[in-house]
């Protein structure tokens, strides 16, 4: 996190999480964005009663139901500690005020809605064209670590596969990888 993120330094709250934590429900509106210190938080929705994780966030990553955050709609999405993790915590009028004091600020939000644009488009269109082989491959080489530390059911869930299907992907790319 930049020295522009720092300036908000002094309105954080810490905040440490036990696994399966949720910080934000669907149908809530979100009034904070968070930033992971330690662990990891999974963003997620209800498809017809299926557990779709759409993201991952790690050490140093933020994240919020944005749309919700700025529009003051109700989330889509759940926002959940995976495992035990470490956040700090920004309300949105603080966020506000930074945003209308400081172009800095303003260049480096947008820098984060943007690069979550791009993640969302690459997500889609790894759906589309890529095997779910493929996009696990790409997981662990673009996080590495994160598939060992996060419960399978949970990978499976943001490859869009069954835990299953899951098991059968990593035996084939372990006995691909000893050759």
């Amino acid at each position: 996190m930049d020295d522009v993120w720092q300036s908000l330094r002094p309105h954080w709250t810490r905040v440490e999480l036990d696994r399966r934590r949720r910080l934000l429900e669907a149908g809530a509106i979100s009034r904070q964005l968070y930033v992971v210190e330690s662990g990891c938080l999974r963003l997620w929705y209800n498809a017809d009663g299926r557990d779709v994780t759409v993201q991952f966030f790690t050490d140093g990553m933020a994240v919020s139901s944005f749309e919700s955050l700025l529009k003051e709609v109700p989330s889509l999405f759940t926002i959940e500690a995976v495992v035990a993790t470490i956040v700090r915590v920004v309300d949105k009028d603080t966020l506000l005020n930074h945003w209308r004091m400081s172009p800095d600020f303003q260049r480096a939000l947008v820098d984060l809605l943007f690069g979550r644009l791009a993640d969302y488009q690459k997500l889609f269109l790894d759906r589309i064209a890529n095997s779910a082989q493929q996009r696990y491959v790409e997981l662990c080489e673009r996080a590495p670590g994160l598939v060992d530390r996060v419960p399978q059911h949970f990978i499976a869930s943001y490859l869009g596969i069954t835990p299953v299907s899951l098991s059968r992907i990593r035996k084939r790319v372990k006995a691909d990888n000893k050759r």
